[in-house]
């Protein structure tokens, strides 16, 4: 069998991670049931991740990289603040529906774990990801036309907080509904703030 180069390893162990991490609770991810999931001995995990908590510091790098910077190149195309709202919405919807394993490690990982790096790479990818949404309201108040009067800050978090109840109502419910079936809904109310 040809050996595998250390970067395929890292992507499999990082797939596995987050299989199980969508298939129930953290508590079960154990490096033992990951290098099962791939085929390997626990041991030869520690190759690449010395500790847990390293394979989550390189697993939240890899969800910052597709949640985060990826949102903000799918919708720098769009040049209406609201168009691009919009289009967050359904992108996060579209990227969390395909990535179960998401919101279990963003909403409950920074409350389970002591390490404050952990903590501290999820508060400052959630952060990233507010000053983004904050920008573009801004961009909105900026605009002579339209003479919004909000709080950015606060139309931010309601925009972020709509998002994670309905991702955790699905997670909670077996994703027993289409995530993409909630956003027309949401969209059409959440308009109403920064019309």
């Amino acid at each position: 069998m040809a050996k595998i180069d250390s970067e395929t390893r890292k992507a499999q162990i990082i797939n596995a991670a987050m299989e199980i991490i969508s298939e129930g609770s953290n508590q079960n991810l154990v490096m033992v049931k990951i290098a099962e999931r791939i085929g390997v001995t626990d041991a030869a995990l520690y190759k690449h991740f010395k500790t847990k908590n390293n394979m989550l510091l390189f697993m939240l790098d890899g969800v910052e990289g597709a949640m985060v910077k990826k949102l903000i190149e799918h919708t720098s195309k769009y040049s209406d603040p609201r168009e691009k709202l919009r289009n967050i919405l359904s992108y996060q919807f579209n990227f969390i529906q395909k990535n179960k394993s998401i919101p279990r490690i963003l909403f409950s990982e920074a409350l389970q774990f002591k390490d404050e790096r952990i903590k501290t790479k999820i508060k400052n990818i959630i952060m990233k990801y507010k000053k983004y949404i904050e920008e573009i309201l801004q961009t909105l108040q900026n605009d002579d036309k339209v003479k919004l009067k909000i709080n950015s800050e606060a139309v931010a978090v309601i925009f972020m907080g709509m998002i994670q109840f309905t991702v955790i109502s699905w997670t909670l419910s077996d994703y027993s509904f289409s995530l993409k079936s909630r956003e027309t809904i949401l969209w059409e109310e959440f308009s109403k703030i920064i019309e």
